[in-house]
């Protein structure tokens, strides 16, 4: 019996745990020059959006959250996001096929 409670506290720790990372807001660095691809996008906007208003990037890179495989815990984890990047501008984070976050940097190369 006493094991079984310390499991599910082990399961209500990692779940409070997983989802308080989920609790991040877009962001968007600063100082983004007025004659950038960036300043045309904005966090939320559906990846359909950005590529009609800045084309299609670089390089693209899909990661996978870990803890996707781990029992239970998968259920509560953010699953996937996705990086493009766009050489000479930085690199624009996608969940969900929404911007999540923008970074600006004016020497990225393109390639991950």
């Amino acid at each position: 019996m006493k094991t079984i409670k310390i499991g599910i506290m082990y399961i209500l720790v990692l779940s409070v745990l997983v989802m308080a990372g989920c609790a991040t807001t877009g962001t968007t660095t600063s100082n983004i020059p007025p004659e950038k691809l960036f300043n045309k996008i904005k966090v939320g906007m559906s990846q359909s959006q950005m590529v009609d208003l800045i084309g299609y990037w670089s390089d693209i890179e899909v990661k996978v959250n870990p803890a996707n495989f781990i029992p239970l815990v998968g259920i509560f984890a953010e699953h996937t996001y996705t990086i493009t990047y766009y050489k000479g501008n930085g690199r624009v984070y996608l969940k969900n096929d929404r911007i999540e976050k923008i970074e600006y940097d004016p020497s990225e190369d393109g390639y991950k």
